[in-house]
Formats: C-alpha cells, sequence, structure tokens
C-alpha cells in the first residue's frame, strides 16, 4: 500500500486506479449502512467510482480542482456551506487544499432507499452528480456531526439522526440552481490562499486584489460571484472559524487567539462572536 504522502489529509493519487470508497479516516464511524467521516484539514487528492452514495458537506469557500466522468481536471469555485452528491458508479476526480475540516457520508444504496422511503416522505434518490451548492442547514448538522465525531462519536443515535437530516436537506435543495459557475479565476484562488496566510494581518483590499492581480472595484466584483458573499465578509467568517477552532483546541489564551487571528483585543473578538452566534 502506497504510504500517505505528508500534510494530505485524504490521498489516492489521481495517478493511480480508483478507489472504490473513501480509506479509513482517523475520526469516523460507521452506524446501519452509512459510514460518517470527519475530514481534517489539509491537502486532498482523491479520484473514485463509488460502490456507495457519496454525499460530501464542504465547509470551505475555495478554488478547487474537479472532474467528473472525466480525468480532465477543471478549476471550480467550491462555497462555503454547501454540499454535493454522488450516486453509485459516479467516477469522481478531486484535488483541493481545506482550511476547515469537512464530513463525508457514505450511504449503502439499499440503506439509502429505505431512509428516503421510511423517513423522508419518499423523495427519490439523486441519479446524477449534483454539484456543490450551499446548503447552511446541512452544514450546521455537519459541523455537529464533525465535532461529536473528533470526541469519539459515541453517541450513535445522535449521528444517525445527523446523518438524516443533511441527507434529507441535500434532497430538498435537488429543484435549486446550483451555485458553483465555470472555471473560476485562479486569482481568485490566489486571493484565498492570501488571505488564509494573513488572517492574523491588517489586510486591505488593495492588497489582496493585488495578490489576485486585479484592480480592488474589478477584484471586489469578481471574488463576490465567486465565492458568494463579499471580500471582508469572508475575511471576518474565515476568522470567526479559525478562532472558534483554537479556542477548542485550549492551547492559547483568548487575548493571543484574538490577535493571531486579526481581531483588535478579546473583546473586539467576543462582540463578533456574539453578532454571529449570539449569546
Amino acid at each position: 500500500m502506497m504510504q500517505k504522502r505528508e500534510d494530505y489529509s485524504l490521498d489516492v493519487p489521481l495517478d493511480g486506479p480508483p478507489a472504490p470508497s473513501v480509506p479509513t479516516l482517523e475520526h469516523e464511524c460507521t452506524l446501519s449502512g452509512v459510514r460518517l467521516m470527519a475530514l481534517p484539514p489539509g491537502q486532498v487528492e482523491i479520484g473514485y467510482v463509488a460502490k456507495a452514495h457519496m454525499l460530501d458537506v464542504n465547509l470551505n469557500a475555495l478554488i478547487h480542482e474537479q472532474a467528473v466522468g472525466s480525468n480532465r481536471l477543471r478549476p471550480q469555485c467550491c462555497p462555503a456551506d454547501s454540499v454535493s452528491w454522488a450516486p453509485v458508479g459516479v467516477d469522481f476526480r478531486l484535488r483541493a487544499n481545506n482550511h476547515l475540516w469537512g464530513l463525508l457520508l457514505e450511504f449503502d444504496a439499499e440503506r439509502a432507499h429505505e431512509l428516503v422511503v421510511e423517513r423522508l416522505d419518499g423523495r427519490s434518490l439523486p441519479r446524477d452528480f449534483l454539484n456543490y451548492r450551499p446548503r447552511p442547514r446541512a452544514a450546521l448538522f455537519a459541523r455537529m456531526a464533525i465535532d461529536d465525531l473528533r470526541r469519539g462519536g459515541e453517541d450513535r443515535l445522535f449521528l444517525e439522526g445527523l446523518a438524516l437530516a443533511i441527507l434529507g436537506d441535500t434532497l430538498s435543495s435537488m429543484d435549486a440552481p446550483p451555485s458553483l459557475g465555470p472555471a473560476a479565476p485562479r486569482g481568485i484562488a490566489r486571493a484565498l490562499d492570501l488571505i488564509e496566510a494573513r488572517l492574523g494581518a491588517d489586510l486591505s483590499l488593495a492588497e489582496i486584489a493585488a495578490a489576485a492581480g486585479m484592480s480592488p472595484s474589478w477584484f471586489a466584483e469578481s471574488f463576490r460571484a465567486a465565492v458568494g458573499e463579499p471580500v471582508f465578509a469572508y475575511v471576518r467568517r474565515r476568522r470567526l472559524d479559525r478562532a472558534r477552532a483554537m479556542i477548542a483546541d485550549r492551547r492559547l489564551a483568548l487575548g493571543a487567539i484574538a490577535h493571531a487571528c486579526g481581531f483588535a483585543d478579546q473583546s473586539h473578538m467576543t462582540r463578533a462572536f456574539r453578532r454571529r452566534w449570539g449569546g
């Protein structure tokens, strides 16, 4: 077996044979016909022709490369808090660099059919690949599942309920137009990389636009069209996401976390947390 490459959270090289399923991850749980996997941040490369239905809950806003039914990878804009669906037999290839945790779910075909008949009003399962589209409720449930899986996945009934809720929310999006447009400008990918590398710094629109090779006004419009939100709304959300992850890690004091994530001080970070999550 090929050794997993350093810095890769999911590594099935695209120049090798496709996998029938996602390799075993550290934080996962298999229930009755449903496998939930918490995917840690890091590089991702995988090609597979799935023997089970695959549902991917993506919490990042990023430019990745993907191919469906083809060997030719194309850059795509993947919005944050979005979901994709790959039914049994679909040839799917992906290369990405995730900054946040994600959730993968594999549904045994027979079990998935039972779920939609018994508990989801008999809705039909998608027969074609369903590209990434925003599903905030599914993303919320995914965050809860990731937290539980990282603690050991002991509450199996809770996880099964979350898996069902995510599947139901995904099916309800089938009639919505896909949000993933044509190939996104590579300049936006460079801008996302800069933002991620300098979240703790005093970023300016001009600096980020320069990394993308665009004027500030053109960049602001292009970024919103590609990512789905204004530049500094995205920066603020990423700072909060990183701060929450660092707080959960419990290695640094709150004041140090605030400065590391680009907030003026702990009070500034606290106010931002309350605006986003309440409390």
